[in-house]
C-alpha cells in the first residue's frame, strides 16, 4: 500500500499516486487510518523531492507497523524536513543610527537588521537564552532556562555565531575574587553530594579578569544580557552563565551561576587541569565580525553582520523546540533518505523498537542528531553534522539480566559536531547492554568521538580521526567509573590524529576504575598523549594492538585508587564506603554481580570484595588494579616512552611483552595504509599478532 506526498499535493486528497497529499503530517494520519483498519501489508509513504516546512511529529504505537510489515517513510529525491522559518533577505535593512554608533569601525554601516516580529515570529517561538555546557549548574537556580536551546541563525546552511568577545578563541581567567558554592568546594567542605545537588540558588563566583577586558566591557551600551561560556577549572568541564556585573575598577566579573569545580589558579595548570578560559557572548556591542549575529528578544529583531551580499542567500531561523520526528512507543517503522534541519532540540529521538533509520541526514540542529531508546533498532548510512551536541545516541538492553539491546549503528558519517556544548558530546554513544557500533567514521570534534556505558557492547571497524583537539583529559574512545561494566569489546578500529592545538588527549581511555574491557586489533596513529590510558580497574585486556607515532607514551596504567587509599587523598569515591561520595560502591551494588548468571560469566568480578575491612593488599579488593593484561602490543616509531606504568599496576596485573620498533620501515608497516607487510619482525616477536585488514575499517560503499 503506497501513500504519496508532494509539495503540489493537497491534504484533502486521497494520497494516491495521482492525488498526493501535501504534508507528511497528513500522510502520517492516513497511514494511521490504514493501520487501524487492520491492513497487514507494508505501508510505503513516498515523499516527493522538495523542502517541507514541518512542525514536530510524534509517532506512537498507533503509527506502528508489524514484524515483517513495517511502515516505511521513503524520500524520493532530496526531501528536507525543516522545523525553522525562512527570513526573506529583503527583510534585512540598515540599522538605526543609535545602533550604528555603538558598532566598531569595521562593522559600522555593514550590520543589517530584520524585524521578525513583522513576520509573525514571537518570543515564544524563538525562545530564551539557555544555559549550555555539559557541567553547567543552571539546574540549581530558580528561573534558569535549561532547555530547549535558543533559536539559531543559518545563512546558506552555515551556522552564524552569536556576537561575542573575543571573536575567536578564549580569554584567560586571572584568578578568583570569590569562589562560590560549587560541587568541588562544597564536597571538600564536607557537604555530601546528595545535599549539594538539592541546593537552591547557591552563591556564585566572582572572577578576576584582565584590565583590558574589564574596561572594554564597562563601555558596553547593550551588555545587560551578556553571558559567559568557558572552562573555569577543567578543560573537560564546559559551562555557561549569565553575567551579573563586570567592574572595571576591581577587574572582576560576577556570574549568576556557580562553576561546579571552582576556578583554576595559574600554578595548578597541567595536562589534566588545563581550564581557566572563557569568552563573552550575546552582546550587540560586540557584533563586529562577519558571520556574527544577535537577537534582540525584547524587540524581536535579528541583527546580522553578513559575510557577503545576502540578496540571493537563504536565511533560516531554527524554531522547532522538539525533535522533528519523535518516537513514543512506536515499533516497526522505517525512514529512508530524509534530511532533517531547523530544530532547537534533537533531530530525531524517542522510544522505539525495530526501527530503521537509513541514509538520513541530520544537520544544523541544536541537540543530538539521533537520540534513540529501545531495542533492535538500526541506524545506518546516515550523515550527522553541525549539531549543537552529539551525533548518534543509542540506549538499549538490560544490564541486570545481560539482555542485549541489539541496536546497530552501522556505516554512518558523523562529523563537525559539538558546536554548542563542547565536552561529552560523542559522535556515537552506546548505553545499556549489547549494542554495536561498526564501520562508522567520526571526526572533527573538540572532545570525545565515541563514548559507551554498560555491558557487552561491540565497537569494531570504526575510523575515528582528527578529533579531541579541545581537551587534554579526554579520550577519542572513552568510558569510565564502573567496576561492573564488563564485556565490551573494542576491536579493529583505526584511531588517527588525536589531539593538537596544545592539547594532549588519549586514544582509548578507560577511566577511573573501568573494568572488564577488551581491546585488540586496533590501530592507533598519532595520539598526542597515551594511545591507551588505563585508570586503574580490574580484568581489562589491551593486547595485540598496533601503535604508531605515539606521543608522551604508548601505554599508561596507573593505580590511582590504591594510591588514594594509602594517601587518603584524591579519589574518595573508592576510599569511602559510606556517604554520598561512594560512587563506585553504589555503581557495582546496583548490578547483581554475584548472581548465578553474572558469576558464571564474570567469575573474577563475583569475587570482588566490598567489605571496608578487607586487607587493602587483597587483589580482589576494589582499590587494586588487578587481573589486567597489557601485552603483545607493537609500538612503532614512538615519539615518547613505551610505558607510564605505576607500581601497583605492575604488582597486580601483567604488563610485559610489548615490543618497540624505531621506524615504520624496520617494522615493515606501510605509512599510508598501516598494513603490516609479510615477513615483518612484528610477526616474529608476537607470533599471534593479527593480520589487521585495515581496508575493512571505516565506511563501506555498499548500502546494506
Amino acid at each position: 500500500m503506497d501513500i504519496y506526498v508532494s509539495l503540489n499535493g493537497n491534504d484533502l486528497s486521497s494520497g494516491g499516486i495521482g492525488e498526493p497529499l501535501r504534508s507528511l503530517a497528513a500522510a502520517k494520519e492516513k497511514a494511521r487510518e490504514l493501520i487501524a483498519s487492520g491492513i497487514s501489508d507494508v505501508i510505503n509513504v513516498r515523499v516527493q523531492r522538495g523542502e517541507y516546512s514541518v512542525s514536530p511529529m510524534i509517532f506512537t504505537e498507533l503509527d506502528s507497523g508489524k514484524i515483517g510489515a513495517p511502515v516505511r517513510y521513503i524520500a524520493e529525491g532530496e526531501v528536507i524536513l525543516n522545523g525553522g522559518v525562512k527570513i526573506p533577505s529583503d527583510s534585512f535593512l540598515p540599522v538605526s543610527e543609535e545602533v550604528n554608533a555603538i558598532l566598531s569601525d569595521e562593522a559600522r554601516d555593514k550590520v543589517l537588521v530584520a524585524d521578525i516580529g513583522k513576520l509573525g515570529i514571537r518570543r515564544d517561538d524563538y525562545g530564551e537564552m539557555c544555559v549550555i555546557g555539559s557541567h553547567n549548574s543552571g539546574f540549581l537556580y530558580d528561573g534558569a532556562v535549561t532547555s530547549p536551546m535558543w533559536s539559531e541563525l543559518f545563512v546558506s546552511g552555515e551556522r552564524m555565531t552569536i556576537a561575542r568577545y573575543p571573536n575567536e578563541g578564549y580569554l584567560n581567567i586571572v584568578g578568583a575574587v570569590r569562589e562560590g558554592e560549587g560541587w568541588e568546594s562544597s564536597t571538600h567542605a564536607g557537604i555530601p553530594h546528595d545535599d549539594w545537588v538539592k541546593m537552591r540558588n547557591p552563591i556564585s563566583d566572582i572572577y578576576k579578569i584582565d584590565e583590558n577586558t574589564a574596561k572594554r566591557c564597562a563601555g558596553w551600551k547593550y551588555g545587560k544580557d551578556a553571558w559567559m561560556f568557558g572552562y573555569p577549572r577543567h578543560d573537560w568541564a564546559d559551562m555557561s552563565t549569565p553575567v551579573v556585573k563586570i567592574d572595571a575598577n576591581s577587574c572582576s566579573m560576577e556570574t549568576k551561576y556557580v562553576s561546579m569545580f571552582g576556578i583554576i589558579l595559574e600554578s595548578e595548570r597541567d595536562d589534566y587541569h588545563n581550564g581557566g578560559k572563557y569568552y563573552l557572548y550575546n552582546i550587540l556591542d560586540e557584533l563586529d565580525a562577519p558571520g556574527e549575529w544577535y537577537l534582540d528578544r525584547d524587540e524581536a529583531k535579528v541583527y546580522l553582520y553578513p559575510k557577503e551580499d545576502i540578496s540571493d542567500k537563504e536565511i533560516t531561523l531554527s524554531l522547532a523546540s522538539a525533535p522533528i520526528i519523535t518516537f513514543d512507543g512506536a515499533s516497526d517503522i522505517e525512514f529512508f533518505g530524509f534530511t532533517v534541519v531547523g530544530t532547537r532540540g534533537d533531530g530525531i529521538g524517542g522510544t522505539v523498537k525495530r526501527a530503521v533509520l537509513d541514509s538520513v541526514s541530520v544537520k544544523h540542529v541544536a541537540g543530538h542528531g539521533l537520540n534513540i531508546i529501545g531495542n533492535d533498532n538500526t541506524v545506518k548510512n546516515c550523515d550527522i553534522s553541525n549539531t549543537g551536541r552529539g551525533g548518534i545516541y543509542v540506549f538499549g538492553g538490560e544490564r541486570e539480566t545481560l539482555t542485549h539491546g541489539n541496536n546497530v549503528v552501522f556505516n554512518n558519517y558523523i562529523h563537525d559536531f559539538s558546536k554548542l556544548y563542547k565536552t561529552y558530546q560523542s559522535g556515537i554513544q552506546l548505553d545499556g547492554c549489547g549494542n554495536t557500533a561498526k564501520n562508522n567514521e567520526i571526526c572533527n570534534t573538540p572532545h570525545q568521538a565515541l563514548y559507551y556505558r554498560g555491558n557487552e557492547h561491540l565497537i569494531e571497524y570504526n575510523y575515528i580521526h582528527d578529533c579531541t583537539y579541545g581537551s587534554s583529559d579526554a579520550g577519542a574512545i572513552y568510558a569510565g567509573r564502573d567496576w561492573a561494566a564488563h564485556g565490551t569489546v573494542v576491536r579493529y578500529n583505526l584511531i588517527e590524529n588525536i589531539g593538537g592545538n596544545g592539547y594532549f588527549p588519549d586514544g582509548i581511555y578507560w577511566d577511573d576504575g573501568l573494568s572488564g574491557q577488551t581491546a585488540y586489533g586496533n590501530v592507533l596513529v598519532g595520539v598526542e598523549k597515551f594511545s591507551l590510558q588505563l585508570g586503574g580497574g580490574h580484568e581489562n585486556s589491551f593486547c595485540y594492538n598496533l601503535i604508531i607515532n605515539s606521543g608522551k607514551a604508548a601505554l599508561k596504567f596507573d593505580d590511582r585508587y590504591r594510591e588514594a587509599y594509602f594517601r587518603k587523598t584524591g579519589f574518595t569515591s573508592v576510599i569511602e564506603h559510606s556517604g554520598a561520595s561512594r560512587t563506585h560502591w553504589v555503581m557495582v551494588e546496583k548490578m547483581p554481580f554475584r548472581s548465578p548468571l553474572w558469576s558464571k560469566k564474570y567469575p573474577i568480578l563475583a569475587r570482588l570484595k566490598t567489605d571496608p575491612d578487607t586487607d587493602p593488599n587483597d587483589p580482589d579488593y576494589g582499590i587494586n588494579p588487578s587481573y589486567c593484561k597489557v601485552k603483545y602490543n607493537a609500538v612503532v616509531a614512538p615519539r615518547g616512552d613505551l610505558y607510564r606504568v605505576f607500581d601497583g599496576a605492575y604488582k597486580y596485573s601483567e604488563i610485559d611483552s610489548n615490543f618497540v620498533y624505531d621506524s615504520l620501515s624496520l617494522a615493515k608497516v606501510d605509512g599510508k595504509s598501516y598494513k603490516i607487510g609479510e615477513g615483518s619482525v612484528i610477526f616474529t616477536d608476537i607470533p599471534d599478532f593479527p593480520k589487521i585488514d585495515v581496508g575493512k575499517i571505516g565506511r563501506r560503499n555498499e548500502k546494506n
